[in-house]
């Protein structure tokens, strides 16, 4: 097996991001990043509508981008039972191996690094936190409101006070953007 080509899978009624996949160059099926593994599995659904019905989107990204969607965690999104069968079967590939990259990635390490960000800005400099895709605008509101009111206690004691905003998107995502006081 030989993992090429890599892509992040959408889904086009939506426009939200689903998985990161690579395909096997030997066999043309797709293998998609579970991050509660932090593994790629074999997926023949996927590869059935790759090769064929094309139902959902397939854009070919660089390993900068994969690595960027491992750290953000993209396939949290699926099902149980498919979560439950990857963890059960202790197969797959390490992510690393397959992005060329050491290690799991460090949720906390990540945190910093955007909080250290944070630190270095101006006061009053908006800088986008995190993108809701369409229909998710309570949870943006949610977070805005977070950032605004000190509920993200860790993120704050790194930064201090914060404003935040919402910026709705032509596509209709919901841009959080914050800034210091």
């Amino acid at each position: 097996m030989i993992l090429g080509t890599l892509y992040k899978v959408s889904d086009p009624n939506t426009e939200r991001d689903i998985w990161l996949a690579a395909l096997d160059v030997e066999t043309d099926n797709l293998w998609v990043f579970d991050p509660a593994t932090d593994r790629f599995h074999l997926n023949l659904g996927l590869s059935r509508d790759f090769a064929w019905e094309r139902d959902l989107n397939y854009e070919t990204i660089d390993r900068e981008t994969a690595v960027r969607l491992r750290a953000a965690r993209i396939g949290k999104t699926m099902t149980s039972e498919m979560a439950r069968r990857h963890r059960k079967d202790g197969g797959g590939i390490p992510a690393g191996d397959v992005l060329g990259v050491a290690g799991s990635v460090d949720h906390r390490s990540v945190l910093r690094a955007k909080a250290q960000s944070i630190v270095e800005m101006r006061p009053g400099v908006w800088s986008t936190w995190n993108v809701y895709p369409p229909g998710r605008a309570s949870a943006a509101r949610v977070c805005a409101s977070a950032m605004r009111t000190g509920k993200r206690k860790t993120l704050i004691a790194l930064t201090g006070p914060l404003e935040s905003r919402l910026v709705t998107r032509g596509n209709g995502s919901v841009e959080v953007q914050i800034a210091k006081r």
